[in-house]
């Protein structure tokens, strides 16, 4: 018997993921936002990528994603090996602010599977925990 206030169910999903648990603590799913910046031609791949990952969804939705586009800059430093740009110099390119919704249980593959995809040598991204009204009581 599972303890009260936990549920756990599995299913089969894309090649990456053999079993997709996902995991309820008292009513609520613990999810998390990817936010990832993609230069504007890689973007279908790693959304494709993270998707079936068993990112992006939301309840009796799937494929959920936020994307805005905006200006990124770095420049490579000696040791860089960049997919754009050049060694010691600035690049100011447009990139898309990709943020995809992700459960516990599934965080690890999706991170894994977004950064398979994305072109550059050091992918700048990060997690946060999401919070919704259900997780705040009265």
């Amino acid at each position: 018997m599972i303890p009260c206030g936990f549920w756990v169910s599995t299913k089969k999903v894309a090649k990456l993921l053999k079993i997709n648990k996902k995991v309820w603590v008292g009513e609520n799913l613990i999810m998390y936002v990817i936010v990832v910046y993609v230069p504007v031609d890689h973007v279908s791949n790693v959304v494709t990528a993270m998707l079936e990952s068993g990112a992006g969804e939301v309840g009796n939705y799937r494929a959920c994603a936020f994307q805005q586009k905006g200006i990124g800059q770095f420049q490579p430093m000696p040791g860089a090996d960049p997919f754009i740009g050049t060694v010691g110099e600035l690049e100011v390119l447009e990139e898309v602010r990709l943020e995809m919704v992700c459960t516990a249980a599934n965080i690890r593959v999706a991170l894994q599977a977004m950064m398979a995809a994305h072109p550059y040598e050091e992918v700048a991204y990060h997690v946060l925990e999401a919070k919704t009204l259900a997780d705040f009581s009265d």
